[in-house]
């Protein structure tokens, strides 16, 4: 993954936290449930962008919890 589309996740997520990134930050680190207990951030590392990023995209849209 570029960095330009961590960065990118990185924003909408702290735009989902109303700029606190302290919340961003712990939920790109933590186990995530609707994610299979793996961590955004691990996502990133392990190359399943496209996954995570429909994720973050049905959050904005109300289909399920970030």
């Amino acid at each position: 993954m570029t960095n330009k589309l961590a960065q990118t996740y990185f924003n909408k997520v702290l735009e989902f936290f109303n700029g606190d990134t302290t919340k961003t930050w712990t939920w790109f680190k933590s186990p995530n449930p609707s994610l299979g207990m793996v961590s955004p951030l691990d996502m990133v590392r392990t190359g399943r962008t496209i996954k995570l990023g429909k994720h973050i995209e049905s959050a904005f849209q109300g289909e399920r919890p970030l």
